[in-house]
């Protein structure tokens, strides 16, 4: 039975001109489990860089090409994915020339020749504060995701608000007005059918009183009764559909918001896919989706 692979060894860039003491710090760095890479001066270290993301970084002061503190400002000066953590190695030990090493950006700094054991010690050192640096960044990512998540929510929230506001806006205005459509429908249709009997009486009038005939035909004739006979309960059956998808788009807008949900343990998918498409119908025929 195979183990689960272990933490990947952390990468170090060793930037040191003597082959001595790059091969020194290898062996001591390779004994300890880490990832080792070298480079002989500043500018090959920082073309390493642009391709490559390297967490420790141990480098010598005095390089040809470029100084350790050019290369430590040019890493401080460039967006990386993450933080890296710079012992400085020297033979410098006056306190002026250490402090314009930190000002350069440098974390720590080793005298050489070094000691094994305070290297061993440094380089703990900046394992945790690189691991403290992955943390926080980890928790801000977090963070960020929980707050989006919250917008998300009030929006939402929002958005429930809004739509019940407008259903009670629209659905009264509809109610009534649909109401009087259908009344107006039937009382339209009784009346027609009062004409439809009057016309019946044509001849009859047209020789009682052609006068009256006459003026009745050309009132028929601006009217265009033929027309509004054929149409008229046609555009009454289409007003009523009309306002029955206002009503039906209310409802699917206060269901897409879920205004009056609680907590559920089940959904019926098709009629939510079903309520989702008649919100986006409009949308989704301009689109021809």
């Amino acid at each position: 039975m195979s183990s689960a692979p272990g933490p990947s060894p952390m990468k170090v860039l060793i930037v040191e001109d003597s082959l001595v003491t790059r091969r020194l710090l290898r062996t001591c760095l390779q004994k300890w489990q880490y990832a080792v890479e070298e480079a002989e001066h500043g500018a090959q270290a920082w073309e390493f860089f642009r391709h490559e993301h390297y967490p420790l970084v141990l480098t010598d002061w005095l390089m040809p090409e470029m100084d350790g503190l050019e290369l430590i400002r040019r890493i401080r000066g460039c967006d990386l994915p993450g933080y890296v953590y710079i012992i400085l190695l020297t033979a410098k030990s006056e306190k002026e020339d250490l402090v314009a090493a930190m000002d350069a950006g440098a974390d720590d700094f080793l005298v050489k020749p070094f000691d094994p054991d305070e290297l061993r010690v440094r380089m703990r050192a900046g394992e945790r504060i690189i691991a403290l640096e992955r943390k926080l960044a980890e928790q801000n990512r977090q963070l960020r995701e929980a707050q989006a998540a919250l917008v998300q929510s009030e929006k939402l929230a929002s958005l429930g608000q809004l739509a019940a506001g407008m259903a009670h806006e629209i659905n009264n205005p509809v109610a009534y007005v649909t109401n009087n459509l259908a009344v107006l429908n039937r009382e339209v249709r009784a009346v027609m059918e009062v004409l439809q009997a009057y016309r019946r009486g044509e001849e009859v009038l047209a020789e009682a009183d052609p006068s009256l005939a006459a003026q009745v035909a050309e009132l028929e004739e601006e009217a265009d009764w033929e027309w509004v006979q054929e149409n008229l309960p046609r555009l009454f059956d289409a007003s009523l559909d009309g306002l029955s998808r206002v009503r039906k788009t209310v409802q699917n807008l206060r269901e897409f918001a879920r205004l009056d949900a609680a907590d559920l343990d089940e959904l019926d998918l098709n009629a939510a896919l079903t309520s989702t498409l008649d919100v986006l119908r409009r949308e989704l025929d301009e689109k021809q989706i």
